[in-house]
């Protein structure tokens, strides 16, 4: 009801009523609503004159909520065949100013290529180098990959780059990896993103891309192309529950398609279990 700053974490002008005969949830108590009575500006999002009201069933929307009405973070997975467009729009995707996405960068052993940076794409390590990483506990989940030029192999390391109450995360990552994410984090914390482009322009743009490296592998690109089909056939797609598809014909289409997805997931988080009513 006062005038001054916000007090215990609670806005300017806000009331907490109690509306419930339960217990206090993480510093909320159960069933209260928090209700603009100010005739101000929009306060936290909420236009003045609303009501925020929890329509949930007690404890069970508020464990993943604070004082503040802040939800864990999410992982948004890019995913998709080679060639099908998902390097450049993570990157792009990342530079969007107004997206609060951090990166997760990935460990490989594979030789880096002409025009990346160790640090970057990924980190780019030995098999020695992983072994001791797993003998710490500290790898996630690892993916290998028998190619014309060895095995290769990637994977994600729990190195403190991921904090899921402080942050939201943009990634790309393999089906298979999206499912081990999806199991280690919980379902709620991570959502698909899979773009798609026909197979034949796939396969021009993959050859293009070849041409410039400064040795081409092109046995690598064949078998690379082969086994996407297999490692994103329909039948997996829909056993990992994927129904976040983008098709890229165009790049700054597709861009902006993904990044409206994902604010409207952040936006839904931030009111899950609200219901927005006109206050009186």
């Amino acid at each position: 009801r006062s005038e001054g700053a916000c007090q215990n974490g609670m806005p300017a002008g806000y009331t907490l009523r109690d509306r419930s005969e339960g217990a206090c949830q993480n510093g909320m108590p159960a069933g209260y609503t928090l209700r603009d009575r100010s005739e101000g500006a929009c306060q936290n999002g909420m236009p003045a004159g609303y009501t925020l009201r929890d329509c949930s069933k007690g404890a069970q929307a508020m464990q993943e909520f604070g004082i503040n009405g802040k939800n864990m973070g999410k992982i948004f997975c890019i995913m998709g065949k080679s060639s099908s467009g998902k390097d450049t729009l993570y990157k792009q995707i990342l530079k969007t100013k107004d997206l609060p996405l951090s990166q997760i960068i990935l460990y490989t052993t594979r030789p880096i290529r002409f025009g990346e940076t160790n640090g970057v794409e990924y980190f780019f390590v030995d098999e020695q180098r992983l072994k001791e990483l797993e003998a710490e506990g500290k790898v996630i989940e690892v993916r290998a990959y028998h190619t014309v030029c060895g095995v290769w192999k990637y994977f994600t390391v729990n190195d403190g780059q991921i904090d899921l109450a402080e942050q939201n995360y943009l990634m790309i990552t393999t089906l298979e990896a999206y499912t081990r994410f999806r199991d280690y984090f919980g379902a709620s914390s991570v959502e698909s993103v899979y773009v798609e482009v026909e197979d034949g322009l796939r396969l021009k743009r993959a050859l293009e891309r070849e041409m410039l490296q400064k040795e081409p592998k092109y046995a690598e690109l064949c078998r690379r192309f082969l086994a996407d089909t297999e490692d994103f056939s329909e039948e997996k797609l829909k056993a990992a529950g994927i129904k976040n598809r983008f098709l890229n014909e165009d790049l700054e289409n597709t861009r902006k398609e993904i990044t409206s997805y994902i604010r409207s997931v952040l936006r839904n988080c931030d009111m899950a279990g609200y219901d927005i009513e006109k206050g009186v």
